[in-house]
């Protein structure tokens, strides 16, 4: 099942997540900057005989952390959102997602969920 289904052209509704790790929700402080990004695992299969699917491109770019500094009693700790392009949801096609988080002073960014795949699914209207 995908964590997130939106229709095709539909955009309004921004994608969010709680980020965990062992400890639970991850602290994300003060200038912690976040990435989304959508692999595609499927495309559909042309309508019509003949016809070829143009391979999709990977969605994605900067997200937002909701809460950033939130206390390990917040219920909102951890929690990041992306607002969806027009570009993301111009055809239908799953994809593989991952979020990137960047914390203050570091190189490099480490992906989330570890354990674990999130998919989105852009459907027909």
């Amino acid at each position: 099942m995908a964590d997130w289904i939106r229709t095709e052209q539909g955009r309004i509704h921004s994608l969010f997540a709680q980020l965990n790790d062992a400890n639970g929700p991850l602290d994300l402080p003060m200038g912690t900057t976040v990435s989304f990004i959508g692999r595609p695992c499927y495309n559909p299969e042309p309508m019509d005989p003949g016809q070829t699917v143009a391979p999709l491109a990977t969605i994605g770019g900067g997200a937002v952390v909701e809460r950033p500094g939130a206390t390990m009693d917040d219920p909102n700790r951890g929690f990041v959102r992306y607002d969806l392009s027009d570009a993301d949801v111009a055809a239908q096609a799953v994809y593989r997602c991952l979020w990137y988080v960047l914390l203050p002073g570091q190189t490099n960014a480490q992906p989330f969920p570890e354990d674990s795949d999130m998919f989105l699914w852009v459907k027909a209207p």
